[in-house]
């Protein structure tokens, strides 16, 4: 993304709140979205393909996210105090994301 504009890469839902944004080792764009208690994929940047990942925990208030170096994605449950793991080698859209994790 470019330092000297702001860009909208994609509208996620009416119904979204994204919170945290993390960008993995090929270019994807990963955010949390408290509202669908899911994490979102922004596949291929702006015009790009949004796969959502439902998380485990009802109402958990996903808010940060991270994508460590195996691609796994984390995400900070903001109202559960705990983390979920989505095992992105595994997982497909609509694929509930693992957890809790203590």
């Amino acid at each position: 993304l470019s330092t000297q504009t702001i860009t909208r890469l994609s509208s996620v839902g009416v119904s979204s709140l994204p919170l945290g944004v993390a960008e993995d080792q090929s270019g994807d764009i990963w955010f949390s979205d408290a509202a669908s208690n899911s994490i979102g994929e922004l596949v291929g940047g702006a015009g790009g393909t949004v796969r959502e990942f439902p998380l485990l925990t009802p109402s958990s208030g996903a808010t940060g996210i991270a994508v460590d170096q195996q691609g796994n994605v984390w995400v900070a449950d903001n109202l559960t105090g705990k983390v979920t793991e989505l095992d992105t080698a595994h997982a497909s859209p609509g694929t509930t994301a693992s957890g809790p994790i203590r």
